[in-house]
């Protein structure tokens, strides 16, 4: 958004700074300096670019939609005989329940379950065995 109002307000500004140098020869008839009358108009123009920029930034961003995908709603409904199914059966009915209850539970080999334990200061069992806080004796 930022990018594209200032491409579209540096480009009108260049516009601007063509159509001033054209006409400051004009302000010499004036009795003005050409040169510091070229330098306060360009100046002004470009803090006039600048809060463009910053406004419509800020407009567009106000203006902003943001599109959150809806999630997808379930059509199919549960049928009584699923329910009942699931109330005798005590528990969980899905695929995933029946699929979890007909595999055997896995544990550790006792090495690796040994291995696995973490102590209050964050060491294995071995690690703390290997190296006591100070202070402390090995067991």
């Amino acid at each position: 958004m930022l990018l594209s109002c200032v491409d579209r307000r540096w480009m009108d500004h260049i516009d601007a700074m063509d159509q001033l140098r054209d006409g400051i020869g004009l302000r010499a008839y004036g009795n003005k300096n050409p040169i510091t009358e070229y330098q306060i108009e360009g100046y002004d123009m470009f803090d006039e670019m600048v809060h463009f920029i910053r406004e419509d930034t800020v407009r567009r961003m106000y203006q902003a939609r943001i599109n959150i995908p809806q999630q997808r709603k379930e059509v199919a409904e549960p049928k009584e005989t699923n329910l009942e199914q699931a109330k005798a059966a005590g528990g969980p009915s899905g695929p995933k329940a029946r699929a979890e209850a007909g595999r055997p539970k896995r544990s550790l080999p006792p090495a690796e379950a040994a291995r696995s334990i973490r102590t209050a200061a964050g060491k294995t069992t071995a690690e703390a065995a290997l190296y006591p806080r100070r202070g402390q004796k090995a067991p």
